[in-house]
């Protein structure tokens, strides 16, 4: 289902019009936050509408990783987990990655973990990329596109990145494709 924005849009104009000009700063600076909200929500509504629910629980995977050995979502039960589903050859995920990089470095020392599952075809690009990247925390692939990948079709990826927050019980506490709501989350949880 493809969801409009514009009639959002178009009542939020209408309320800045209606502010006085005593108002209009608060005004001016609410209507910028509402309008980086419904782009948010925009580019979720498109492209993470067929994630899993906050609430559901989210399935294992066993995964082989660079160095041979398995990753598996259960060896981090007792854990808040990030998942950042990625791939070398998405421009998009290459653009976010030093976001999620820096998220890494700022959390993972306060007990959140992270991996990361790759949908790239090519291990050479895969691994050349992890250590371009500097990508410290275990990754695991299938060696297949996202849209063949089993485990993208469990998780419901139909867009890279996605990014996952999972609870130390193992449910989905989020899912999106902002690396700014991740965030948001993990400072919740964090404090």
């Amino acid at each position: 289902m493809k969801y409009s924005i514009i009639p959002v849009l178009l009542a939020s104009i209408f309320l800045l019009g209606a502010c006085t000009q005593k108002g209009k700063e608060n005004a001016d600076w609410l209507s910028a936050l509402q309008l980086d909200t419904l782009a948010e929500d925009s580019l979720d509504l498109q492209y993470a509408a067929e994630l899993l629910p906050q609430g559901s629980t989210a399935p294992d995977f066993a995964l082989p990783t660079l160095d041979g050995d398995t990753l598996r979502l259960s060896d981090f039960a007792g854990q808040w987990t990030v998942i950042d589903f990625w791939a070398s050859w998405c421009p998009d995920c290459r653009r976010d990655l030093p976001e999620v990089l820096r998220l890494y470095e700022t959390y993972h020392e306060r007990g959140i973990a992270f991996a990361a599952i790759s949908f790239d075809t090519d291990r050479d690009a895969w691994q050349q990329a992890t250590a371009d990247y500097g990508i410290p925390y275990p990754q695991g692939s299938e060696l297949r596109r996202f849209r063949d990948s089993d485990v993208a079709a469990a998780y419901g990826v139909k867009w890279i990145p996605t990014l996952y927050l999972v609870t130390p019980d193992g449910q989905v506490a989020l899912g999106t494709v902002l690396s700014s709501r991740l965030e948001r989350a993990l400072q919740q949880i964090a404090e």
